[in-house]
C-alpha cells in the first residue's frame, strides 16, 4: 500500500476506525475504495461488496498484491432513484445472507446503508462492531433508523460504532 492512499473520510474518522481494528479481525465492508486498500493490511481478512463495476475494477487493480481481500462485485438491480429504494440494491444488500462468513467488524460506507445494517444483523454477535459512515450528516436523517436494531456506543465526526441490541 502506498502512503499517499487515504480513505475517503476525515482523518479523525479514519483514526477512529483504525483504533477498533486488529490483525485478528475478519471484516465485511459494504462499499469499496481507498478504505479497502487501507483496511486490508490491518485485519486478517477483508470481504468487500461493491456495486459499481468502475470502482470494483479500480480497487481490484490497486489490491492485486494484497492476498487477504475478497472483493465482490454485486451490481445494482435497477437504476437508482432519489430516495433510493430497496429493490434497486436488493441483491447487493442481501449478498451476505447466504454466506457462511464469521466476521466481527463491519464498515457500511456504500449504498443502501440502513438496509445493509439490517442485512448483517443476524450474522453478528453482540460484541461485534458495525461502523456506519456519514451517520451524522443532516441530509441523511433516515440513517437514524438503525437505532431500531443497534445501539451506538462511540462516534467520531460522522462515523458511529454500533453493536446490536
Amino acid at each position: 500500500m502506498k502512503n499517499k492512499i487515504k480513505p475517503y473520510m476525515k482523518e479523525a474518522e479514519w483514526n477512529f476506525l483504525k483504533s477498533y481494528l486488529s490483525k485478528y479481525d475478519i471484516m465485511l465492508e459494504y462499499g469499496s475504495g481507498n478504505s479497502t486498500i487501507c483496511i486490508a493490511p490491518l485485519v486478517k481478512e477483508l470481504w468487500s461488496v461493491e456495486h459499481s463495476i468502475e470502482w470494483y475494477n479500480i480497487v481490484l487493480k490497486k489490491t492485486k498484491e494484497l492476498n487477504n481481500i475478497h472483493l465482490n462485485l454485486v451490481e445494482q438491480d435497477k437504476p437508482r432513484t432519489h430516495p433510493t429504494k430497496l429493490e434497486e440494491f436488493k441483491t447487493y444488500v442481501n449478498w451476505i445472507k447466504d454466506k457462511n462468513i464469521k466476521f466481527n467488524r463491519v464498515l457500511i460506507d456504500g449504498r443502501a446503508r440502513v438496509w445493509c445494517a439490517e442485512a448483517v444483523l443476524n450474522k453478528l454477535e453482540k460484541k461485534h462492531i458495525v461502523f456506519l459512515h456519514d451517520y451524522n450528516l443532516k441530509e441523511r436523517p433516515y440513517y437514524k433508523q438503525v437505532t431500531k436494531h443497534y445501539f451506538i456506543f462511540d462516534s467520531c465526526c460522522s462515523m458511529v460504532a454500533m453493536r446490536k441490541k
